[in-house]
């Protein structure tokens, strides 16, 4: 039992998988926070609201002097993990490893400023004293079986933005070093998510690969790929068949998740004669993603700031949709966008491209639907060629359009060069391409106004970053693709976030199609026509397990 003593602490919060809540009702197995139930296993901890707390297992009871602390967990000997505490016949188990409770080194605790120390096991119910982290180490050696060095880390909890953006102390430093030099990757799943229903239209929501790797420290990270999802699956379940061709599993498992660059380039020379470009990156780029993911969760930091950004702190977004049927209903699509406070509306794919009045029907309608005040953006569909898509510039200016997105075949390098040069309006594209390499195609052959980066399929965050470094050397404003699930979203805000030359994030808003809000247990809502930029370890989703089950194929 996980519990807190009621007549000390006047408004208690439970830290459930890294995040406080305010606790409401306990009984001996279970909390209830924010109303929903939680095992004790998933319980970190328990502060009070500047009052001395209690940390219980089972009949042993682990006491810490709390007080004007953020966070508290235990520690064990031997490998020293913190993590969540749950009572198993009378032990301790930490990061899915077994404890006598009597072997309890000390308890781990973080105060407001995010430095954080260890505290000696108390006896007697006072409090514990402070350890520096030199003699808290010795300590755990001495303590533990064999003599192996000890180790503080595991699944790092956080807090909300405030404790994320706090300092961090030389302590905690010291202590992550020790277990990222030794954390391993032990497993890579591939996990096809797919709805009852797929209709034969441009949505790529309508499945979703998603990846999830798993190391030896009990942390967990996600990726996503927005691309063939079973030949993706197969790119990274597959066996390894020689030295440039290898299912990308088998080529990072064993290996320091931390090692985020060397992995990227060890990905791509494995799998470098089926892997240059297309489903190889697009593979990678799940692996990356989930790297990072766990690179965040490891040191208690969100994904942005690993990757030095802070830019901002939320986006501006806009609604992406395809087209309605006829361009009336597009109107009524654009004005319930606006009506949702949407100050941007992107329109896209069918029925455009069937003949001169429709397209021009289309855009006019959804002006109108969406007033003077918003931006409308044009995703013509790789319908046209090079002089077609320069008439219809020309006859969608009078509509004031933010940018035509994608009207040409992506490897029509000259035919975007001619369209770029023949009008002033932005042109916007770069889904389709994976890596830098194709990326510069497009920024100095193409001549496009507007770098559009899909972290599901470019290479993830290692390689986009150097996507935007690139357009930004060229004085190109960039955006992200994701018409996917919130990982793909939440991961684009993250990078976003990190580079100076980001122009607005795409938000998926299709009404035909729903699986995004069932994947995740977390669900983006736009405000004001901005989203905010996650604070939480990592990049801040988790999946809702229970809808994994319902929608996984194979």
């Amino acid at each position: 039992m996980i519990g807190f003593e009621h007549e000390q602490v006047g408004a208690a919060q439970v830290i459930l998988d890294g995040i406080r809540h305010e606790a409401q009702v306990g009984n001996d197995a279970d909390f209830q926070a924010l109303g929903v139930q939680a095992e004790a296993h998933r319980i970190d901890g328990v502060v009070g609201d500047g009052e001395a707390a209690d940390l219980k297992v089972t009949d042993r009871q682990v006491r810490a002097c709390l007080e004007g602390y953020e966070f508290g967990c235990v520690l064990v000997p031997g490998d020293g993990r913190r993590g969540a505490v749950s009572h198993v016949n009378g032990d301790v188990e930490l990061a899915g490893q077994h404890h006598q409770a009597a072997d309890v080194v000390g308890v781990l605790v973080r105060d407001e400023d995010g430095v954080e120390s260890l505290r000696a096991l108390p006896d007697g119910g006072q409090p514990g004293k402070k350890l520096p982290a030199a003699e808290a180490r010795i300590d755990q050696q001495a303590r533990s079986s064999g003599g192996d060095k000890g180790r503080v880390g595991g699944t790092a909890a956080g807090e909300h933005a405030e404790l994320h953006r706090s300092p961090i102390s030389s302590t905690r430093s010291l202590e992550r070093d020790s277990v990222t030099d030794e954390m391993k990757i032990t497993r890579v799943e591939t996990i096809y998510l797919r709805q009852p229903e797929v209709k034969r239209q441009c949505d790529s929501g309508q499945d979703a690969l998603i990846v999830r790797i798993e190391t030896d420290a009990g942390i967990t990270g996600l990726g996503e790929v927005d691309s063939n999802p079973m030949a993706v699956k197969g790119a990274i379940d597959g066996p390894f068949s020689h030295t440039t061709a290898s299912g990308l599993a088998q080529v990072v498992i064993g290996e320091d998740p931390f090692e985020t660059e060397k992995l990227w380039y060890k990905m791509y020379r494995a799998n470098i004669y089926g892997g240059r470009r297309g489903v190889g990156i697009h593979a990678m780029s799940g692996i990356d993603l989930a790297l990072w993911d766990i690179k965040g969760k490891a040191l208690g930091l969100p994904v942005w700031k690993l990757l030095g950004g802070g830019f901002q702190s939320k986006v501006r977004c806009y609604a992406s949709s395809l087209f309605g049927a006829t361009p009336e209903k597009t109107g009524e699509l654009a004005r319930r966008y606006r009506d949702q406070g949407f100050t941007a509306v992107k329109f896209g794919w069918d029925p455009m491209g069937q003949d001169e009045r429709t397209d021009v029907a289309l855009v006019r309608e959804g002006r109108r639907g969406l007033g003077e005040d918003a931006d409308l953006l044009i995703d013509a569909g790789l319908v046209w060629d090079a002089a077609t898509a320069i008439q219809r510039a020309r006859a969608f200016s009078e509509y004031n359009i933010f940018w035509l997105e994608e009207p040409l075949r992506p490897d029509d390098y000259e035919g975007y060069r001619r369209l770029a040069e023949a009008t002033d309006m932005r042109i916007a594209a770069g889904e389709e391409e994976s890596n830098r390499l194709s990326f510069l195609e497009l920024m100095d052959r193409g001549r496009i106004d507007v770098v559009q980066v899909d972290l599901t399929r470019c290479g993830g965050f290692t390689e986009a970053m150097k996507i935007a470094a690139l357009a930004w050397d060229r004085g190109l404003m960039v955006a992200n693709h994701g018409f996917t699930t919130y990982i793909n979203v939440t991961a684009a805000l993250h990078w976003l976030a990190s580079i100076p030359n980001a122009l607005i994030c795409e938000f998926v808003a299709e009404e035909e199609t729903n699986l995004r809000e069932f994947v995740t247990r977390q669900k983006l809502r736009a405000r004001d026509g901005y989203l905010e930029v996650p604070c939480e370890p990592g990049l801040g989703v988790e999946l809702d397990e229970e809808a994994v089950r319902g929608y996984r194929v194979g």
